[in-house]
């Protein structure tokens, strides 16, 4: 289960193991506002655009763009991106400038830069590590890249996205 408020406040998004990404408009709270369509594994992230342009959600195998100014219950995502490998994906960050995904699964997580559109949804970067059910953030100044489990984590310095710098391990 996940949710994410728009930056407006006018919006909360929530995802579950029930398949869907619901929209709640929060000036009329109550019932969902409407259903994003197209999923076929449980939702394991949502997270909006610091400016609000993008919804970004992860299911299964795919982490899925979606413009928010055309957003609605016929909507199709604007970019979908593949991560294959053991296991789902068990969570996902934007950077706080829009211009990265990441998203952790079983011992790996990747990095994508969606400010360019040649990239053609190859990742940056895969990152490797040890852990389970990673949790994936960003610093707030989008610097560092942090994976965390119940045992521990990792730490990347992402000054350079095309090579971030793994850093201690992080145990606790």
């Amino acid at each position: 289960t996940t949710a994410d408020f728009s930056p407006d406040g006018q919006w909360l998004a929530t995802g579950s193991a029930d398949v869907t990404v619901r929209f709640w408009n929060m000036r009329v709270p109550g019932f969902p506002h409407f259903t994003l369509p197209g999923f076929s594994d449980r939702i394991s992230g949502v997270s909006f655009s610091a400016d609000g342009t993008w919804l970004v959600t992860g299911s299964g195998d795919t982490v899925a763009l979606w413009k928010m100014d055309s957003i609605s219950p016929t909507s199709t995502p604007t970019k979908k991106l593949n991560y294959p490998g053991r296991g789902r994906i068990t969570s996902l960050a934007l950077s706080h400038r829009g211009l990265l995904i990441a998203a952790g699964k079983f011992n790996s997580a990747r990095i994508w830069d969606v400010a360019h559109p040649n990239s053609a949804g190859r990742p940056l970067a895969r990152l490797d590590h040890n852990l389970s059910w990673p949790l994936i953030a960003f610093s707030i100044e989008d610097r560092w890249l942090v994976a965390i489990d119940y045992f521990g984590g990792y730490l990347w310095d992402m000054s350079d996205p095309n090579r971030p710098s793994n850093s201690p391990i992080i145990w606790g």
